[in-house]
């Protein structure tokens, strides 16, 4: 198995014990998303952060458990009060959210490029990111994709670069990686091979007229 495989099945299964702070929990979903499994760190970010929520929070912690109750909630350092309940290390889906929802993440230093991969299933959003080439606008609603790109970066969307500019993308022009992923899933762990396995003219005693092979026969 290799390590993509290895990592998914920790960060994707029960056997791990549960993350106690919010900062964990931000680089826990953080490397879910770059595993491609981008809906399920968004299910992650919401379960998580919603059960602070869930327990009338105003503002994030710092800790929290999911299955603990309301009355647990200020305890900590075996104390009952504490624990911070308005926590800088919380504000994980404020870095989160770009990334997961947008797929706007850096391919080099600096953002000089950098890649935009809307999910299907985001109904609108807008972020801006700023760079040492500027600002990065973008907007997604349930028409299009816009996106302003500055002087000196370079933007890939579905695989091809667009230069500094301001665009606009129809959205049903627009399929995600983590659509295709989703496609693809059937065909995972296919192995290539770049030569034939079985010779494509065999010489089989008594089958001299076979004169190649196909898919089928291999």
């Amino acid at each position: 198995r290799n390590l993509y495989d290895r990592s998914q099945e920790a960060l994707l299964g029960n056997q791990m014990p549960p993350v106690a702070t919010p900062f964990m929990k931000h680089l826990e979903v953080l490397a879910i998303s770059r595993l491609g499994e981008r809906t399920s760190a968004l299910k992650r970010i919401r379960s998580y952060w919603g059960g602070m929520l869930d327990k009338n929070a105003t503002t994030f912690f710092e800790a929290f458990h999911e299955k603990e109750t309301s009355a647990d909630v200020a305890q900590f350092y075996d104390r009952p009060f504490g624990r911070s309940l308005c926590h800088a290390w919380a504000a994980g889906p404020c870095s989160l959210y770009p990334e997961i929802l947008l797929g706007l993440r850096p391919l080099s230093d600096g953002w000089e490029q950098w890649i935009c991969d809307p999910l299907d299933c985001v109904s609108s959003i807008s972020t801006t990111i700023k760079t040492k080439f500027g600002i990065i606008d973008v907007t997604l609603d349930s028409e299009n994709l816009g996106v302003v790109v500055p002087e000196g970066s370079t933007m890939i969307l579905m695989d091809k670069g667009y230069s500094s500019g301001r665009y606009s993308f129809p959205r049903k022009s627009l399929i995600s990686a983590q659509r295709v992923q989703e496609w693809s899933n059937k065909y995972r762990r296919w192995q290539h091979h770049p030569t034939h396995i079985i010779n494509p003219n065999p010489m089989i005693p008594g089958y001299e007229g076979i004169q190649m092979t196909d898919v089928p026969t291999v």
